[in-house]
């Protein structure tokens, strides 16, 4: 059984790779919000058309104002979980584990 000290490298590979696959995202959708912004509004509704830096202040003004701008719920407080299994006894987060390894 491999301890946690020897994943440590592939949480790095992991995060590295989440960041990249965010920002690949962000620039895609932030790209489709520019041509379509310039393809329909402003023969539409006659705005001027935008850049893609524009589009991409969009993307961030609609994600802050539904409110989805706090992401998962790992900040500071650690997420609704964090409570849970800070009170979780060591067989109880023994049992969680295996648990959790087996839906792998």
């Amino acid at each position: 059984m491999m301890n946690d000290t020897n994943k440590r490298p592939w949480r790095f590979l992991w995060l590295g790779r989440m960041i990249v696959m965010r920002s690949v995202f962000a620039i895609i959708i932030a790209e489709a919000v520019m041509i379509l912004w310039n393809m329909i509004l402003p023969s539409l509704i006659h705005v001027s058309a935008i850049n893609y830096w524009q589009a991409l202040g969009l993307l961030v003004l609609a994600r802050l104002l539904t409110g989805r701008a706090g992401g998962h719920g790992c900040g500071p407080g650690g997420g609704r979980w964090h409570g849970k299994w800070n009170n979780m006894t060591a067989e109880e987060r023994q049992a969680f584990r295996d648990e959790w390894r087996k839906r792998r």
